[in-house]
C-alpha cells in the first residue's frame, strides 16, 4: 500500500502556522499578565491611601477623645447627672426619658463616659453599663426584652453608650456593642450573687480574728 506523502511546502507552511500561533499565545498571555500587574498595583495604590487616610482619622479621634476626657467635671455637669449608678430600674427609665429632651444632660453624659476607662471596646462598654447602673437594677432589663422587662435596646441611654464606643474604639461593631451588652444583662444575677458571697466570706473572717 502507498502511503500518503506531505510536500515539503506543505510541512514549512504548517510549521510557520504552529510558530505564529504560538508566538501570538505568548503575546496574549504576556499582555494580560501586564493588565493583571497593573490592576495590582493600582488596587495597592488605592488600599495605601484608604489606609493612610483612617490612619489620620484614628489619630484625629484618639486626640478629641484625649482632650475631652482631660476637661474638668464642671459644676454645671455634676448638678445635672444624677448620683450614679441608678439604684433601680424606675430610676433609670425615669433619667433616660430625660435624655430624650434635655440635650444638655445628654451632653453631660457623653462627656461622662468619655473619662470611663477600658482599654477595649468590651471593657469600656462594660464599665460604662456599670457606671449608669446598679446590678440590681441590671436584673429588671434584658437584651430582647421580656413581657415583664424591658429591652436595653429601647433606650436612649444605649443609643449614647455606643456612640461612645464607636467614637472611641474605631473598629468597633453593631453586632459586638450587642454581644457584649447582651451579655452585661445576662449575668447580672451572678455578678449580685457573687458579691454576696465575698460579702460574707469577709464578714465570716473578720468574726473569726
Amino acid at each position: 500500500m502507498e502511503m500518503d506523502t506531505v510536500a515539503p511546502h506543505e510541512v514549512q507552511r504548517s510549521q510557520a502556522l504552529s510558530k505564529a500561533a504560538g508566538v501570538a499565545t505568548n503575546i496574549t498571555a504576556g499582555q494580560a499578565f501586564n493588565q493583571i500587574l497593573s490592576e495590582i498595583r493600582t488596587m495597592n495604590d488605592v488600599y495605601q491611601s484608604m489606609f493612610h487616610t483612617l490612619t489620620e482619622e484614628i489619630i484625629s479621634l484618639r486626640n478629641e477623645v484625649s482632650q475631652l476626657r482631660a476637661l474638668p467635671i464642671t459644676e454645671s455637669e455634676s448638678n445635672l447627672l444624677p448620683a450614679l449608678p441608678l439604684p433601680t430600674l424606675a430610676k433609670f427609665q425615669e433619667f433616660d426619658q430625660k435624655l430624650l429632651v434635655e440635650n444638655d444632660l445628654r451632653v453631660n453624659l457623653k462627656n461622662f463616659l468619655l473619662r470611663v476607662g477600658g482599654s477595649d471596646l468590651s471593657a469600656f462598654t462594660r464599665l460604662a453599663l456599670r457606671r449608669i447602673l446598679s446590678d440590681e437594677a441590671s436584673t429588671n432589663i434584658t437584651w430582647c426584652g421580656t413581657n415583664d422587662k424591658p429591652s436595653f435596646q429601647s433606650f436612649a441611654t444605649f443609643n449614647v453608650i455606643k456612640e461612645i464606643g464607636f467614637l472611641r474604639f474605631s473598629y468597633a461593631t453593631d453586632i459586638d456593642v450587642h454581644k457584649i451588652c447582651q451579655q452585661h444583662f445576662l449575668h447580672a444575677k451572678d455578678r449580685i450573687n457573687k458579691k454576696l458571697k465575698t460579702k460574707t466570706k469577709k464578714v465570716n473572717v473578720n468574726g473569726t480574728i
